[in-house]
Protein backbone atom coordinates (compact mmCIF):
# COMPACT_ATOMS: atom_id res chain seq x y z
CA UNK A 1 0.00 0.00 0.00
CA UNK A 2 2.30 3.03 -1.48
CA UNK A 3 1.00 6.44 -0.91
CA UNK A 4 -2.85 5.99 -0.03
CA UNK A 5 -5.48 8.58 0.25
CA UNK A 6 -8.82 8.77 1.66
CA UNK A 7 -11.54 9.88 -0.18
CA UNK A 8 -15.19 9.82 2.56
CA UNK A 9 -15.14 12.83 5.08
CA UNK A 10 -16.50 11.94 8.66
CA UNK A 11 -15.12 9.26 11.71
CA UNK A 12 -16.49 6.24 11.88
CA UNK A 13 -17.25 6.93 7.80
CA UNK A 14 -15.32 4.04 5.85
CA UNK A 15 -12.68 5.86 4.19
CA UNK A 16 -11.08 4.66 0.84
CA UNK A 17 -7.28 5.16 -0.40
CA UNK A 18 -7.15 6.47 -3.92
CA UNK A 19 -6.72 3.72 -5.69
CA UNK A 20 -10.10 2.74 -4.27
CA UNK A 21 -7.98 -0.80 -2.83
CA UNK A 22 -8.51 -0.40 0.60
CA UNK A 23 -11.43 0.87 2.93
CA UNK A 24 -10.46 1.77 6.67
CA UNK A 25 -13.03 2.16 9.68
CA UNK A 26 -12.73 1.59 13.30
CA UNK A 27 -15.34 -0.86 15.48
CA UNK A 28 -15.76 -1.49 18.70
CA UNK A 29 -18.12 -0.02 21.97
CA UNK A 30 -18.13 3.29 23.74
CA UNK A 31 -14.60 2.34 25.49
CA UNK A 32 -12.25 0.86 23.11
CA UNK A 33 -11.90 1.43 19.24
CA UNK A 34 -9.91 -1.01 16.45
CA UNK A 35 -8.83 0.34 13.53
CA UNK A 36 -9.49 -2.08 10.55
CA UNK A 37 -7.75 -1.67 7.28
CA UNK A 38 -10.08 -3.88 4.36
CA UNK A 39 -9.17 -4.62 0.88
CA UNK A 40 -12.48 -3.95 -1.35
CA UNK A 41 -12.06 -6.92 -3.12
CA UNK A 42 -11.93 -8.31 0.50
CA UNK A 43 -8.71 -10.41 -0.15
CA UNK A 44 -6.65 -8.71 2.65
CA UNK A 45 -7.65 -7.70 6.06
CA UNK A 46 -5.09 -5.85 8.89
CA UNK A 47 -6.24 -5.28 12.24
CA UNK A 48 -4.32 -2.55 13.72
CA UNK A 49 -4.95 -3.05 17.51
CA UNK A 50 -2.54 -5.76 17.72
CA UNK A 51 0.20 -3.43 16.94
CA UNK A 52 -0.90 -0.10 18.45
CA UNK A 53 -3.27 -1.47 21.05
CA UNK A 54 -7.34 -0.66 21.38
CA UNK A 55 -7.37 3.12 20.20
CA UNK A 56 -10.05 5.01 21.39
CA UNK A 57 -12.46 8.23 21.54
CA UNK A 58 -14.56 10.09 23.44
CA UNK A 59 -17.82 8.35 21.30
CA UNK A 60 -17.11 5.68 19.30
CA UNK A 61 -18.48 7.49 16.23
CA UNK A 62 -15.17 9.55 16.07
CA UNK A 63 -12.44 7.76 14.30
CA UNK A 64 -9.28 7.98 12.08
CA UNK A 65 -8.03 10.23 9.11
CA UNK A 66 -5.46 9.08 6.40
CA UNK A 67 -3.28 11.38 5.40
CA UNK A 68 -3.50 11.80 1.60
CA UNK A 69 0.47 12.05 1.68
CA UNK A 70 2.01 9.01 3.21
CA UNK A 71 -1.38 6.92 4.19
CA UNK A 72 -0.14 7.23 7.86
CA UNK A 73 -3.80 6.98 10.03
CA UNK A 74 -4.64 10.06 12.90
CA UNK A 75 -6.56 8.98 15.34
CA UNK A 76 -7.02 9.99 19.11
CA UNK A 77 -6.05 7.38 21.47
CA UNK A 78 -7.21 7.16 25.30
CA UNK A 79 -3.39 8.00 27.23
CA UNK A 80 -3.98 6.67 30.36
CA UNK A 81 -6.34 6.04 33.45
CA UNK A 82 -6.70 9.11 34.82
CA UNK A 83 -9.78 10.80 34.77
CA UNK A 84 -9.72 14.77 35.45
CA UNK A 85 -11.85 17.80 35.48
CA UNK A 86 -11.84 19.98 32.31
CA UNK A 87 -12.81 23.88 33.28
CA UNK A 88 -16.42 24.25 32.18
CA UNK A 89 -16.88 20.54 30.78
CA UNK A 90 -17.66 17.30 31.80
CA UNK A 91 -15.05 14.64 33.51
CA UNK A 92 -13.56 13.13 30.67
CA UNK A 93 -10.75 10.86 29.86
CA UNK A 94 -7.25 12.20 28.37
CA UNK A 95 -7.37 11.40 24.83
CA UNK A 96 -3.92 12.59 22.13
CA UNK A 97 -3.57 12.48 18.66
CA UNK A 98 -1.21 9.49 17.26
CA UNK A 99 -0.34 8.19 13.69
CA UNK A 100 0.61 4.86 12.61
CA UNK A 101 0.93 3.20 9.09
CA UNK A 102 -2.10 1.54 7.18
CA UNK A 103 -0.22 -1.94 7.94
CA UNK A 104 0.21 -0.85 11.69
CA UNK A 105 3.90 -0.30 11.37
CA UNK A 106 5.54 3.19 12.35
CA UNK A 107 2.99 4.10 15.47
CA UNK A 108 3.97 7.37 17.18
CA UNK A 109 1.89 9.52 19.38
CA UNK A 110 1.90 13.13 18.71
CA UNK A 111 0.56 15.06 21.33
CA UNK A 112 0.93 15.28 25.00
CA UNK A 113 -1.11 17.47 26.93
CA UNK A 114 -3.80 18.18 30.27
CA UNK A 115 -6.78 18.50 27.93
CA UNK A 116 -8.54 15.82 25.86
CA UNK A 117 -7.05 16.47 21.99
CA UNK A 118 -9.65 14.49 19.50
CA UNK A 119 -11.35 14.75 15.88
CA UNK A 120 -7.42 14.87 13.74
CA UNK A 121 -7.99 15.98 10.19
CA UNK A 122 -5.36 15.80 7.87
CA UNK A 123 -4.69 18.58 5.26
CA UNK A 124 -5.00 18.13 1.88
CA UNK A 125 -0.99 17.92 1.35
CA UNK A 126 -0.38 15.91 3.95
CA UNK A 127 1.34 18.20 5.96
CA UNK A 128 -0.83 19.77 8.99
CA UNK A 129 -3.21 18.08 11.15
CA UNK A 130 -6.30 20.36 12.09
CA UNK A 131 -7.97 18.75 15.75
CA UNK A 132 -10.26 19.74 19.00
CA UNK A 133 -8.39 20.16 22.08
CA UNK A 134 -9.48 21.10 25.47
CA UNK A 135 -5.90 22.21 26.27
CA UNK A 136 -7.54 25.27 25.97
CA UNK A 137 -11.04 27.32 27.30
CA UNK A 138 -13.25 26.92 25.37
CA UNK A 139 -12.08 24.15 23.83
CA UNK A 140 -11.62 25.22 20.27
CA UNK A 141 -9.35 24.20 16.79
CA UNK A 142 -6.24 23.54 16.79
CA UNK A 143 -3.50 23.18 14.10
CA UNK A 144 -0.40 21.32 14.29
CA UNK A 145 2.62 20.16 11.59
CA UNK A 146 2.76 16.14 10.35
CA UNK A 147 5.18 15.56 13.39
CA UNK A 148 3.26 17.22 15.75
CA UNK A 149 5.29 20.20 15.94
CA UNK A 150 4.44 23.83 16.10
CA UNK A 151 0.78 23.35 17.51
CA UNK A 152 -1.07 26.78 17.08
CA UNK A 153 -4.76 27.74 18.56
CA UNK A 154 -6.62 28.95 15.86
CA UNK A 155 -8.64 31.45 18.62
CA UNK A 156 -11.60 33.01 17.94
CA UNK A 157 -14.82 33.32 20.43
CA UNK A 158 -16.64 30.18 19.00
CA UNK A 159 -16.36 26.72 21.10
CA UNK A 160 -15.75 24.02 18.71
CA UNK A 161 -18.06 20.80 18.61
CA UNK A 162 -16.58 17.41 18.89
CA UNK A 163 -17.34 16.71 15.04
CA UNK A 164 -14.48 16.31 12.89
CA UNK A 165 -12.55 19.65 11.39
CA UNK A 166 -12.81 19.95 7.46
CA UNK A 167 -10.05 21.08 5.52
CA UNK A 168 -10.87 23.23 1.93
CA UNK A 169 -9.50 21.55 -0.94
CA UNK A 170 -6.75 23.98 -1.50
CA UNK A 171 -6.01 23.87 2.30
CA UNK A 172 -6.12 27.47 2.71
CA UNK A 173 -9.36 27.58 5.06
CA UNK A 174 -10.54 24.81 7.39
CA UNK A 175 -14.33 24.84 8.52
CA UNK A 176 -16.20 23.37 11.89
CA UNK A 177 -18.89 23.09 13.66
CA UNK A 178 -19.55 25.81 16.54
CA UNK A 179 -21.55 26.26 19.36
CA UNK A 180 -22.08 29.77 21.33
CA UNK A 181 -24.08 29.96 24.75
CA UNK A 182 -26.42 32.61 24.92
CA UNK A 183 -29.64 33.58 26.79
CA UNK A 184 -29.30 32.73 30.89
CA UNK A 185 -29.67 30.33 34.12
CA UNK A 186 -33.19 30.14 33.31
CA UNK A 187 -33.50 29.84 29.80
CA UNK A 188 -30.07 28.69 28.18
CA UNK A 189 -30.25 28.97 24.48
CA UNK A 190 -26.98 28.27 22.14
CA UNK A 191 -26.13 29.14 18.36
CA UNK A 192 -24.87 26.55 16.37
CA UNK A 193 -23.14 27.14 13.29
CA UNK A 194 -20.63 26.60 10.42
CA UNK A 195 -17.75 28.51 11.21
CA UNK A 196 -14.28 28.49 8.69
CA UNK A 197 -10.73 29.55 9.89
CA UNK A 198 -8.00 30.72 7.83
CA UNK A 199 -5.38 27.81 8.02
CA UNK A 200 -2.56 30.53 9.17
CA UNK A 201 -4.74 31.40 12.17
CA UNK A 202 -5.03 34.98 10.98
CA UNK A 203 -8.77 34.79 11.51
CA UNK A 204 -12.06 32.80 12.35
CA UNK A 205 -15.52 33.80 11.11
CA UNK A 206 -19.06 32.14 11.22
CA UNK A 207 -21.19 31.83 8.57
CA UNK A 208 -24.01 33.65 9.97
CA UNK A 209 -26.91 31.94 7.16
CA UNK A 210 -25.96 28.57 9.04
CA UNK A 211 -26.90 29.95 12.35
CA UNK A 212 -29.74 27.82 14.21
CA UNK A 213 -30.62 28.39 17.87
CA UNK A 214 -31.16 25.07 20.20
CA UNK A 215 -33.11 25.86 23.45
CA UNK A 216 -34.95 23.81 25.64
CA UNK A 217 -38.25 23.72 23.76
CA UNK A 218 -36.19 23.05 20.61
CA UNK A 219 -32.91 20.72 21.03
CA UNK A 220 -30.93 20.79 17.71
CA UNK A 221 -27.72 19.28 16.37
CA UNK A 222 -25.79 20.40 13.73
CA UNK A 223 -22.92 17.64 11.86
CA UNK A 224 -19.70 18.33 10.56
CA UNK A 225 -19.49 20.78 7.56
CA UNK A 226 -17.92 19.60 4.63
CA UNK A 227 -16.75 21.15 1.15
CA UNK A 228 -17.14 20.60 -2.68
CA UNK A 229 -14.46 19.61 -4.60
CA UNK A 230 -13.84 22.97 -6.14
CA UNK A 231 -14.22 25.09 -2.61
CA UNK A 232 -17.20 26.75 -3.84
CA UNK A 233 -19.95 25.53 -1.44
CA UNK A 234 -19.91 23.83 2.20
CA UNK A 235 -22.30 20.79 2.94
CA UNK A 236 -23.75 20.39 6.50
CA UNK A 237 -26.96 18.50 8.44
CA UNK A 238 -29.01 19.56 11.12
CA UNK A 239 -31.36 17.09 13.41
CA UNK A 240 -34.13 18.06 15.47
CA UNK A 241 -35.79 15.97 18.09
CA UNK A 242 -38.34 13.15 16.13
CA UNK A 243 -38.56 15.81 13.36
CA UNK A 244 -36.56 14.15 9.80
CA UNK A 245 -33.20 15.79 9.15
CA UNK A 246 -32.32 18.38 7.18
CA UNK A 247 -29.04 18.78 4.38
CA UNK A 248 -28.04 21.99 3.39
CA UNK A 249 -25.70 23.39 1.05
CA UNK A 250 -23.79 27.25 1.39
CA UNK A 251 -21.69 29.13 -0.42
CA UNK A 252 -18.55 28.90 0.81
CA UNK A 253 -17.72 32.93 0.92
CA UNK A 254 -20.95 32.57 3.51
CA UNK A 255 -22.99 34.35 0.36
CA UNK A 256 -26.76 33.66 -0.02
CA UNK A 257 -28.99 31.58 2.01
CA UNK A 258 -28.51 28.16 2.33
CA UNK A 259 -30.46 25.74 0.12
CA UNK A 260 -32.12 23.41 2.40
CA UNK A 261 -32.86 19.43 1.69
CA UNK A 262 -35.32 17.60 3.71
CA UNK A 263 -34.21 14.12 4.74
CA UNK A 264 -37.23 12.36 5.66
CA UNK A 265 -35.12 9.95 8.06
CA UNK A 266 -35.85 10.63 12.02
CA UNK A 267 -32.90 8.46 13.33
CA UNK A 268 -30.54 10.80 10.77
CA UNK A 269 -27.31 10.35 12.11
CA UNK A 270 -26.51 13.43 14.11
CA UNK A 271 -23.00 13.95 13.57
CA UNK A 272 -23.19 12.57 9.74
CA UNK A 273 -20.92 14.34 7.63
CA UNK A 274 -22.01 14.84 4.33
CA UNK A 275 -20.26 13.22 1.06
CA UNK A 276 -20.03 15.29 -1.79
CA UNK A 277 -19.59 12.41 -5.04
CA UNK A 278 -16.48 13.00 -7.01
CA UNK A 279 -18.50 14.73 -9.76
CA UNK A 280 -20.13 17.40 -6.84
CA UNK A 281 -23.19 16.27 -8.01
CA UNK A 282 -24.81 14.39 -5.50
CA UNK A 283 -24.48 14.18 -2.02
CA UNK A 284 -24.49 10.84 0.69
CA UNK A 285 -26.00 10.73 4.31
CA UNK A 286 -25.79 8.07 5.72
CA UNK A 287 -28.53 5.55 4.19
CA UNK A 288 -29.53 8.47 1.69
CA UNK A 289 -28.26 10.20 -1.34
CA UNK A 290 -29.23 13.58 -2.64
CA UNK A 291 -29.34 14.70 -5.94
CA UNK A 292 -28.30 18.38 -6.77
CA UNK A 293 -28.99 18.85 -9.92
CA UNK A 294 -32.70 17.76 -9.53
CA UNK A 295 -33.02 17.90 -5.81
CA UNK A 296 -34.28 13.96 -6.45
CA UNK A 297 -33.65 11.88 -2.64
CA UNK A 298 -33.26 8.31 -2.98
CA UNK A 299 -32.39 5.73 -0.21
CA UNK A 300 -30.95 2.24 0.78
CA UNK A 301 -33.63 -0.21 0.65
CA UNK A 302 -35.14 -1.67 3.64
CA UNK A 303 -34.89 -4.99 3.20
CA UNK A 304 -31.34 -4.86 2.68
CA UNK A 305 -28.92 -6.50 5.61
CA UNK A 306 -29.40 -4.39 9.04
CA UNK A 307 -31.18 -1.94 7.26
CA UNK A 308 -32.59 -0.39 10.51
CA UNK A 309 -29.37 0.06 12.04
CA UNK A 310 -26.93 2.99 11.85
CA UNK A 311 -25.30 3.36 8.19
CA UNK A 312 -21.76 5.02 8.02
CA UNK A 313 -21.17 5.64 4.06
CA UNK A 314 -18.85 6.65 2.11
CA UNK A 315 -18.37 7.29 -2.05
CA UNK A 316 -15.31 5.43 -3.82
CA UNK A 317 -12.91 7.62 -5.39
CA UNK A 318 -15.11 6.82 -8.61
CA UNK A 319 -18.01 7.59 -7.56
CA UNK A 320 -18.72 3.71 -8.97
CA UNK A 321 -19.30 2.28 -5.54
CA UNK A 322 -20.47 3.44 -1.67
CA UNK A 323 -18.83 1.71 1.16
CA UNK A 324 -21.03 1.00 4.14
CA UNK A 325 -20.25 0.49 7.95
CA UNK A 326 -23.63 -0.17 9.82
CA UNK A 327 -23.24 -0.70 13.62
CA UNK A 328 -26.13 -0.02 16.13
CA UNK A 329 -26.79 -1.22 19.49
CA UNK A 330 -29.29 -4.27 18.44
CA UNK A 331 -27.56 -5.13 15.07
CA UNK A 332 -24.97 -7.09 13.77
CA UNK A 333 -22.42 -4.36 12.45
CA UNK A 334 -21.00 -5.31 9.07
CA UNK A 335 -18.90 -3.47 6.41
CA UNK A 336 -19.66 -4.09 2.29
CA UNK A 337 -19.22 -2.31 -0.86
CA UNK A 338 -22.53 -1.26 -2.65
CA UNK A 339 -23.95 -0.05 -5.42
CA UNK A 340 -25.21 3.31 -5.77
CA UNK A 341 -27.85 2.80 -8.18
CA UNK A 342 -29.50 -0.40 -7.07
CA UNK A 343 -27.58 -0.44 -3.23
CA UNK A 344 -26.75 -4.41 -3.94
CA UNK A 345 -24.16 -5.40 -0.86
CA UNK A 346 -20.77 -7.00 -1.26
CA UNK A 347 -20.45 -8.10 2.09
CA UNK A 348 -16.38 -7.31 3.63
CA UNK A 349 -16.36 -7.79 7.23
CA UNK A 350 -18.73 -9.55 9.38
CA UNK A 351 -19.28 -9.58 13.39
CA UNK A 352 -18.15 -12.77 14.69
CA UNK A 353 -20.41 -14.02 17.76
CA UNK A 354 -17.43 -16.12 19.20
CA UNK A 355 -14.96 -13.15 19.74
CA UNK A 356 -17.19 -10.82 18.90
CA UNK A 357 -15.19 -8.68 16.23
CA UNK A 358 -15.34 -7.90 12.39
CA UNK A 359 -13.80 -10.52 10.73
CA UNK A 360 -13.67 -11.41 7.46
CA UNK A 361 -16.97 -12.01 5.57
CA UNK A 362 -15.23 -14.83 3.51
CA UNK A 363 -12.36 -16.03 5.18
CA UNK A 364 -11.23 -18.83 2.28
CA UNK A 365 -8.46 -17.26 0.56
CA UNK A 366 -8.08 -13.84 2.79
CA UNK A 367 -4.57 -12.57 3.90
CA UNK A 368 -5.51 -11.11 7.57
CA UNK A 369 -2.31 -9.24 9.45
CA UNK A 370 -2.68 -8.90 12.95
Amino acid sequence: MTNPMVFGSGSSWPQWTNDGRYIAVTDGDQFYERILVVASDGSHFYDLSHKIGPPTEVSNDRGISVSPKDGKIAFAQYRNKHIYLIPNTAYRRDFEIAVVDLDGENFRKLTKSRGADIEPSWSPDGERIAFLSERSDPRSLHVMNADGSEVTHMGGRFRMVGVKPSWSPDGSRIAFTSIESIGDEDWPQHEWGVAIANADGSGVTRLEATVVISDPNRHVNMGSPTWSSDGTKIAYATNEGRQPGTLYTINSDGSGLAERHVINAINLITDDAPDWSPDGTKILMGRVIVDLTDGKITGLARNSINASADAYTSWSPDGTQIAVYSRGSYKLPYVATASPDSWEFIPLLAYDEETQRLVPAHPHGVTTTQ
